[in-house]
């Protein structure tokens, strides 16, 4: 079959809504020069290298070796993320020669009898393989270095990250940086991270040391190490991520956190009364950061067993907390707030006035708000929707809305519609039922149209704006073409 010509870039955007079916692209290839063009850039844009963990990763990334020693395919590399892993079952101990580690020490090393064609090898011969082929990757604008080595490696921790970085040519451009891995590693990190002149993007994931979550880690890293660096790059650093999968109190960080003058995306995860003691100290960060803030993801969990009494008294203060912090009357704090994603909130009654609260406080700005339910309790009911929509009513930008309800029906639809008239998308998560649609999900899992058309007389057709809308139940999807049929 002859193609349509269309120009380049034509197809450059029907490409874009095509996603990452990664089942597709190979099919691509051959079609024309620029879905050949597109489809490697897509399946070589990021690529995820493993120094261990279980033969097969290690296999893989040999073989991404192999195909980025191209440099057709190593062009295409932007993000790259480095998985510093041993083999979780250690073999047969090895001796490093004093080229590669300048030590003798023993090191525990892991073999595996590995399919052809790499043979046995192991985790730090694929490390070292990662490092030699670093100067191909030239178009590098993100990198990813996750550690979870054992103690064997902390002796030569440091060397082996500063060979990554004298290695790498794309280091004068790099854009974005994610470190991963306990205190004493994001140590490491930043003792040897160059100086990063593109840098606008910085990812800190804390977590427990490799062996042991009991290990006690030292606090002062925040301050003497990872708060003076992220200082120093404050003047171009536009989005900050800070995931904190630890036990260790992570309060210090948010406490001390500098002024960042140019941030516009942040992203805080934490789990109250595990890695984060003060809540007071995230809201303080966040104050620091409201004048040029325009999108926020914020996560604070509370306990996951609300049936003890003691549990059930922590996730009241985190619920206080949150009310206290979107009731505040500063006026800078949420002042530019577009995007504002809220995690697992309250699983207890107060969550409704949570929501209020937050659409209350952001009202002039917000234009899109994800509201993220504990699914393992009771989710959002009519009344506290009606509740909700009445406060979301008063947010003339609001277009995109991602909520999670108990039921989708006629009702809910009707109150969407009328109290929200500029809403564009409509997201909704974990409703039990929809009667609405009826019929059972197809092949593809998607609800077909009832044969009755039951928002036949839906008065408020004519004022329908919605051109997005999804839900999931249990495991199916209903589709805005199917509301659009079943109103014809």
């Amino acid at each position: 079959m002859k193609m349509v010509y269309l120009p380049p870039e034509i197809w450059l955007h029907i490409i874009d809504f095509l996603g990452r079916d990664w089942t597709f692209y190979p099919r691509m290839l051959t079609v024309n020069t620029v879905f050949l063009d597109v489809a490697l850039n897509r399946m070589w844009g990021e690529v995820n290298m493993n120094t261990g963990a279980c033969g097969s990763d290690m296999q893989r990334t040999m073989h991404e070796l192999k195909r980025l020693s191209d440099p057709f395919i190593s062009k295409r590399l932007k993000i790259l993320n480095i998985g510093f892993r041993h083999h979780d079952y250690e073999l047969k101990p090895t001796t490093s020669t004093s080229q590669e580690t300048n030590t003798t020490q023993e090191i525990p090393e892991a073999y595996y009898d590995f399919p052809k064609p790499y043979g046995q090898i192991s985790s730090r011969e694929v490390l070292h393989c990662i490092i030699r082929a670093l100067p191909q990757f030239r178009n590098v604008e993100e990198i990813c270095l996750d550690w979870r080595m054992p103690p064997s490696y902390d002796h030569e921790q440091n060397e082996l990250l500063q060979s990554i970085w004298s290695q790498s040519t794309f280091v004068p451009n790099l854009r974005a940086i994610w470190l991963v891995g306990a205190l004493k590693d994001h140590r490491a990190f930043i003792e040897t991270l160059p100086k990063l002149p593109e840098l606008e993007n910085m990812g800190l994931v804390f977590r427990d040391n490799y062996h042991s979550e009991s290990d006690i880690q030292d606090t002062s890293i925040f301050t003497s190490q990872i708060l003076h660096y992220i200082e120093t790059i404050s003047p171009t650093l536009r989005f900050l991520c800070v995931r904190c999968h630890t036990c260790t109190d992570c309060s210090p960080f948010f406490e001390n956190l500098p002024r960042l003058p140019n941030l516009r995306e942040l992203i805080l995860e934490a789990h109250f009364d595990w890695s984060v003691k003060d809540l007071s100290s995230i809201s303080s960060c966040l104050e620091r950061c409201s004048e040029t803030m325009r999108t926020l993801n914020l996560e604070v969990r509370g306990p996951d067993d609300l049936q003890k009494p003691e549990e059930l008294a922590k996730q009241v203060r985190v619920d206080d907390w949150f009310l206290e912090l979107f009731t505040s009357k500063n006026p800078r704090l949420f002042k530019h707030v577009e995007d504002l994603t809220i995690k697992n909130i309250a699983t207890t009654q107060r969550r409704a006035d949570i929501v209020v609260a937050i659409l209350r406080k952001t009202r002039e700005t917000l234009r899109k708000l994800n509201i993220s339910l504990d699914t393992s309790y009771r989710l959002f009911n009519s009344e506290e929707l009606a509740r909700v929509f009445d406060a979301a009513a008063k947010c003339r930008r609001l277009t995109v809305l991602r909520i999670y309800i108990d039921c989708f029906d006629r009702d809910i639809l009707e109150m969407l519609t009328s109290k929200l008239p500029s809403l564009l998308t409509l997201s909704i998560g974990y409703a039990r039922r929809h009667p609405i649609i009826s019929g059972e999900p197809g092949p593809d899992g998607m609800v077909p149209p009832p044969a009755d058309g039951p928002l036949k007389g839906w008065v408020y057709r004519d004022q329908w704006k919605l051109n997005d809308v999804c839900t999931w139940e249990h495991g199916s999807s209903l589709h805005i073409d199917n509301l659009r049929l079943s109103m014809a």
